[in-house]
């Protein structure tokens, strides 16, 4: 999957991925990185990486995976992923207290927007979302779409990432939302979402 990912990005017009590194050498690099931070003790280096990689380029074929592909077709980063955020939202230390941003890069519609956000039923996303803490972060990815979180399930993952000035924290696939707030300001769509507990029957 990385070196997949490197090859298309590589081969985009523009030259701007053009130096990107090969996959053994960002893996060498992130083990590097692991081993001299005692934070990361707690994770097995499949997990580290898999955290590590996910605040790099990386994170689209992960997402892109778990939304168009079947459910029962788990790649084992997915799941390394999933244990290394689980460890962490064991420790208070990397649990999330203050609102969360998301800048959607996607250009929506106003009717794309009301449909997606329909404040009648919970708002889910089947990949994991990358959010930041500093809205002005989140206002620099945005589109014309950016969520404003109050979320339980996030997990500060700054000390891991590739770049810890985005003050990344990241929320589980599928987590459920409700919409709370819905408006446009001048070109942008701003949606407040608040964490809800999940339902069995999944609705």
């Amino acid at each position: 999957m990385i070196e997949r990912e490197r090859l298309r990005l590589q081969g985009l017009s523009g030259g701007m991925f053009s130096g990107i590194d090969s996959a053994d050498a960002m893996i060498g690099r992130a083990l590097t990185k692991k081993d001299s931070n005692p934070k990361a003790a707690r994770f097995s280096d499949d997990e580290f990486l898999a955290v590590h990689l996910y605040t790099t380029c990386l994170y689209r074929p992960i997402n892109h995976h778990l939304r168009y592909q079947h459910q029962d077709d788990v790649p084992p980063i997915v799941e390394a992923l999933k244990s290394g955020l689980a460890k962490l939202a064991r420790d208070p230390e990397y649990q999330v207290a203050v609102p969360l941003h998301r800048g959607i890069e996607k250009t929506m519609s106003d009717e794309e927007v009301m449909k997606r956000f329909n404040s009648g039923r919970p708002y889910r996303d089947e990949a994991f979302m990358s959010t930041s803490t500093d809205s002005v972060i989140a206002n620099s990815l945005t589109s014309s779409v950016t969520l404003h979180l109050q979320s339980t399930s996030a997990v500060n993952v700054s000390p891991f990432a590739m770049n810890a000035y985005e003050k990344e924290a990241i929320i589980p696939p599928q987590t459920p939302f409700e919409v709370v707030g819905l408006k446009k300001m001048h070109s942008t769509w701003h949606v407040d979402l608040k964490e809800v507990q999940d339902n069995a029957d999944g609705s």
